[in-house]
């Protein structure tokens, strides 16, 4: 940045004053510290977290009064913030609803006038790109709605169409994290409250998610499409070499829905932790077979990617709604449990906030049976 100012011809960005020429050699040093704390902020609670230093910007921005920038004149301290802020402000407003203008004038008037310079202006992001790109970077954009436009279908990315809340698209989530590929398919969220008609008449007849656009075509069903990812994409597999913890494998994952079935059942009877309590049971044992860790096969594989969706809901469902904890005289669930919230692919991918998720849960119970709650 320094060097293309400094050898070529064309106004100068580098103030000649040495009290400016200060101060922006101390904003382009701060610039890292800057970004990295918002950043990290995405995993917390981004609005408080990164209240200093969008005010450490604003304050700034008041140094001198000789014009609306940095240095007063547009120069290299602000061409240094100008890519990380344009995209924090899309990610405040567009995930997290938040202005990051609210109360710093000199920060708006600052984007207001960063608006109105050419050089910038042929630079600026498309939105929804730079949301998918931040999606990669682990931060939830907005799902689509019934007003949301498509995507570009068919042209040649691959895209995971997803939902936040479904438990079965959730697995494919997880099998992607875990191989790395983030910024190899796109992920594309959908309202299942208020999906997108396009969505069934465009890219998958069933109407459900998950669903995977890859080559042209578009597969669905979780169980197939986490097999599918993992055989047809590059990352660490998930699938044992070992002959017989492969074929125990096959025979959990054909037990899953059998097993969630009856915990489903067990939702409209009088005691469902003492009726579930057998199924319970099973994942206890099933998690005993291997010495060498504490997942289903020993290690993370597409077992564990298939049941912990459903474990997680169900975690949630016995202690927030039955006041159960599921673990109790099941060690290897606790472990299980506890291991599994260790592992980056699937912590990225958890049900936010587990209350929410509870009050759809009572809404379900209502309609599904007589009890109350």
């Amino acid at each position: 940045m320094k060097q293309p100012d400094a050898n070529f011809e064309g106004p100068s960005l580098f103030p000649s004053d040495p009290i400016k020429k200060e101060f922006a050699e101390e904003l382009i040093k701060y610039v890292d510290t800057f970004t990295k704390d918002v950043f990290g902020s995405f995993k917390g609670d981004p609005i408080t977290q990164t209240r200093a230093s969008f005010d450490y910007v604003e304050n700034a921005l008041g140094k001198f009064d000789d014009g609306p920038f940095f240095l007063g004149e547009f120069s290299l301290a602000d061409i240094s913030y100008i890519p990380f802020i344009e995209r924090f402000q899309i990610v405040f407003s567009e995930v997290f609803k938040y202005d990051i203008t609210f109360g710093r004038p000199k920060l708006a008037a600052w984007i207001e006038n960063l608006n109105n310079k050419d050089a910038y202006k042929q630079t600026v992001p498309i939105k929804d790109e730079e949301l998918y790109s931040m999606a990669a970077a682990g931060v939830r954009i907005p799902p689509l709605t019934s007003t949301s436009e498509p995507p570009p279908l068919f042209d040649g990315t691959t895209r995971l169409y997803t939902s936040y809340t479904s438990p079965y698209a959730q697995r494919v989530w997880i099998v992607m994290n875990y191989k790395g590929l983030q910024d190899h398919i796109e992920l594309v969220p959908i309202d299942l409250r208020d999906m997108p008609a396009w969505y069934k008449e465009k890219v998958y007849p069933g109407n459900k998610v998950p669903s995977l656009e890859h080559n042209g075509k578009v597969l669905g069903e979780s169980l197939d499409l986490i097999k599918y990812v993992d055989a047809n994409f590059e990352g660490p597999s998930l699938v044992p070499s070992d002959p017989a913890r492969r074929e125990l494998g096959e025979q959990l994952i054909s037990l899953i829905d059998p097993l969630m079935k009856d915990f489903y059942a067990s939702f409209k009877r009088e005691d469902p932790m003492q009726q579930a309590g057998a199924s319970f049971d099973y994942l206890e044992n099933a998690l005993g077979k291997f010495d060498d860790g504490p997942f289903f096969l020993g290690q993370f594989s597409l077992v564990d990617a298939a049941y912990a969706p459903f474990v997680e809901r169900l975690q949630i469902t016995f202690s927030e709604v039955y006041k159960n904890d599921i673990t109790a005289g099941r060690p290897k669930l606790a472990t299980y449990i506890e291991e599994l919230n260790k592992v980056d692919a699937y912590k990225q991918t958890k049900v936010e906030p587990p209350q929410e998720f509870v009050e759809v849960f009572k809404k379900w119970l209502l309609a599904h049976s007589s009890k109350s709650i």
